[in-house]
């Protein structure tokens, strides 16, 4: 049987995945991905980063069932992952609603990623590609000065955190181009040549960078053709337009293509080559997109409406600029614009709630191990024995006291004294029952509420102490080793919390004296005491 690794996940592998993401790779990126989870265990904060690969892997190839059918199956890893991973997962969630064709759900999502990245989020290269994930599909949702908001931030947090910028330019040159395009539909020609010059300029930053995926290249070379095109810098234009190369791999890609597509006709419309462009145009309009772009279905029909006027045919250029604002015109500019701010409020406002909701916790969680603390042990325990006697289920209170304790912290020091207790807190964790409660109670204590019989209990504590004792305790700090005592109680009829307790303590009390002295000195072979059980 192939023995799985331990560790975390090396960062080469979560390298390797994310290049075959940003390409396009979703098979590929599959049987790697079932490879990973083969040779590690792999936590669930991985796992589900590697779940939101796979969905940006199918995003990038439009394959949104697909990418839809991977965000449910990645649910049950969502709680117990971190916030920037959860915020990853629901930013290509939103990328999924938007392919397919639920913008409000895709807003809904952006909006939960961006309360989970809150402004004190600590920078880093992750959270600076969600960011610029949020922005881009704000864009394609045309709430744009949100999108531009949350793409300047995405720059901010990459540089902070002293990863490269090229990813979240490229990103926010998406939300600067298309807002100039919408911008030059509505008459607003100086407006538009400013969101087309800051695209410009940010696509040149990213395409300097030779660290940027292909991918994002040739889409970001075909970008910036358009904008070259619309700002009426046509040498210029065709010469970025050459560096997509018809050769390479992944220039059959559809996003790829349409990009390509677009710049080709506005290069030829702002030359003058009126035929060539209405045929390129036509062949974009007639041809079905699977993603829900109107933007860019517009602009398309804008263009053969300003090839028809540049050519005299009054009636075919009336005809597209009918067909465009049927679906465009000022006061639905307007109503994104507010539409944005309330996404924004809501984002304020989740972000809000949220923070109550970890306040709440904090309150009752041990901050050192992760586990509940006093306060929600002695809050909890009154519920677990009214809820045990009144269903007549058996309970049984058990609590674990680490041996000499004191001896670990004056030998090795505090901060493997403190590697310890986490190391505990999570071997109880692990080895017991789902529905097992754990708590530290205070210092070197913690506690376990079993919903068993008491001699069943001693059997699952003394598997506890063993592997507790059993663990490889070197690894933290040469010589050390770690057993524990414990002292349980079952509940009686009569029994309250209180006395529950009491009698628990003292069940702890003549383990420790079994134990003897410490005399300054830990055991030399590792063992577990565990007084019986009240009987």
């Amino acid at each position: 049987m192939l023995q799985k690794h331990r560790d975390p996940l090396p960062a080469e592998r979560l390298d390797h995945a994310t290049r075959l993401a940003n390409e396009g790779w979703p098979d590929a990126l599959t049987a790697y991905v079932e490879r990973l989870h083969a040779e590690h265990e792999v936590d669930a904060d991985d796992a589900l980063l590697l779940r939101a690969l796979l969905m940006a892997a199918y995003v990038n190839t439009e394959r949104f069932a697909d990418a839809a059918r991977t965000l449910l199956d990645a649910e049950p890893l969502v709680a117990a992952a971190s916030p920037i991973r959860q915020a990853r997962y629901l930013t290509i969630g939103a990328w999924t609603a938007h392919g397919l064709r639920e913008p409000e759900l895709a807003i809904d999502r952006i909006v939960r990623a961006l309360a989970l990245a809150g402004d004190d989020a600590r920078p880093s290269r992750e959270l600076s590609l969600m960011l610029g994930n949020c922005g881009m599909v704000l864009a394609r949702l045309q709430l744009f000065p949100f999108a531009v908001e949350v793409a300047i931030r995405a720059i901010a947090v990459a540089a902070a955190s002293g990863a490269t910028e090229s990813k979240a330019k490229w990103q926010a040159a998406y939300s600067y181009l298309a807002w100039g395009v919408q911008l030059e539909h509505l008459g607003m020609v100086e407006q538009s040549r400013e969101r087309w010059t800051a695209a410009a300029l940010h696509l040149d930053d990213a395409l300097a960078d030779p660290e940027l995926p292909p991918l994002h290249r040739l889409i970001g070379a075909a970008r910036r053709a358009t904008c070259l095109a619309r700002l009426g810098r046509v040498t210029d234009g065709w010469r970025s337009l050459e560096l997509v190369d018809d050769r390479h791999r992944l220039a059959t890609n559809a996003i790829v293509r349409r990009a390509v597509d677009r710049a080709r006709a506005s290069l030829l419309f702002a030359e003058g080559r009126l035929d060539e462009a209405r045929t390129a145009l036509l062949a974009m309009w007639e041809r079905p997109a699977p993603v829900d772009m109107p933007l860019w279905v517009e602009d398309v029909a804008w263009m053969l409406g300003r090839t028809a006027d540049a050519a005299g045919d009054d009636a075919d250029a009336l005809r597209w600029h009918r067909e465009m604002h049927e679906r465009y015109g000022r006061a639905q500019y307007e109503a994104w614009l507010s539409r944005a701010t309330a996404a924004r409020l809501r984002v304020e406002q989740e972000a809000l709630v949220r923070r109550a909701r970890e306040l709440e916790s904090d309150a009752l969680s041990d901050p050192l191990t992760g586990v509940p603390n006093r306060r929600a042990f002695d809050a909890n325990l009154p519920k677990l024995v009214a809820a045990a006697q009144a269903a007549g289920t058996p309970l049984t209170l058990a609590i674990v006291d680490i041996d000499w304790f004191k001896h670990v912290n004056d030998t090795h020091g505090h901060p493997v004294g403190d590697e310890v207790l986490r190391r505990v807190a999570r071997i109880l964790r692990e080895q017991s029952r789902d529905e097992d409660r754990c708590a530290r109670y205070g210092g070197d204590e913690l506690i376990l509420c079993l919903p068993v019989h008491g001699a069943e209990a001693a059997g699952i504590l003394g598997r506890l102490a063993r592997a507790i004792a059993e663990h490889p305790w070197g690894t933290v700090a040469p010589g050390l080793a770690v057993t524990v005592s414990t002292g349980l109680a079952e509940m009686r009829a009569a029994d309250t919390a209180a006395t529950l307790f009491w009698a628990a303590d003292q069940s702890l009390l003549a383990a420790k004296r079994a134990r003897g002295p410490a005399n300054g000195q830990a055991p030399a072979v590792p063992s577990a005491r565990t007084a019986s059980p009240r009987s």
